[in-house]
């Protein structure tokens, strides 16, 4: 139902959220009316199930309102809600004094509809080691990713995904399943990723890190390249 209400939202119907943060649909909007019984054909949520959702999708806090962990409000990582990965960018942002600076070493690319470390309904196939490699050895630092989806050992969906907070939208009115189809355009929320945590800490700030694929996102980290005379 989510997915339903919220699919267009990006610029794009094709399945898949690609911006998260502009679907404001709330639990409540399918809870059962009164004697109600929840069905396959007609699904809806009793009052219990609607306060627990709602409490999922805020996330846990103290006493005075900060964070312990991000509320579920994701692209489809059952396991990691992407809000934490963005918000851990956001901070080595603010540690390194801008985006500028931060896009020397590292970047963020989000994955709509990948689940943990791959799978899910959207493209989860994609070759985030040659870019990190062009990136070191040829100064190619990468400003998207062409991502597949691969069925049966075929191709059934190509789609890029671009640098945070850009998003894939398909302004040609090509297929979707076509990353031919796509430009980068700005979502349409934008998200404040300065979360208030019960406990900050200082993000690590290595250039040695290397790239990772969870909560639906890539994140590449560009590695010191070695000196020719170093081991």
């Amino acid at each position: 139902m989510v997915v339903t209400a919220c699919d267009g939202l990006d610029g794009t119907k094709d399945g898949l959220i690609a911006d998260p943060f502009a679907c404001s649909r709330q639990p409540r909007s399918i809870e059962c009316a009164p004697g109600q019984t929840s069905t396959a054909a007609s699904f809806c949520l009793t009052a219990e199930q609607v306060s627990t959702v709602t409490k999922l999708y805020r996330g846990p806090a103290d006493s005075h309102g900060r964070l312990l962990y991000p509320g579920w409000h994701g692209l489809a990582d059952p396991a990691i809600s992407p809000v934490g990965t963005i918000a851990y960018y956001q901070a080595v942002q603010n540690f390194m004094g801008g985006a500028a600076r931060t896009s020397d070493f590292a970047r963020l690319f989000m994955l709509p509809g990948v689940g943990h470390c791959g799978g899910g309904d959207g493209p989860d196939s994609f070759n985030g080691l040659g870019a990190l490699v062009d990136w070191v050895e040829q100064g190619q630092a990468p400003t998207s990713l062409l991502t597949g989806k691969v069925v049966n050992g075929q191709v059934t969906q190509t789609q890029p995904v671009y640098q945070y907070p850009l998003i894939a939208v398909d302004t040609t009115g090509g297929p979707v399943t076509q990353a031919s189809s796509y430009t980068p355009q700005q979502p349409p929320v934008s998200f404040d990723a300065n979360v208030k945590w019960a406990a900050p800490s200082a993000p690590a700030t290595s250039r040695s890190a290397a790239g990772s694929a969870e909560s639906g996102s890539a994140a590449l980290a560009k590695p010191a390249r070695p000196s020719r005379h170093g081991r």
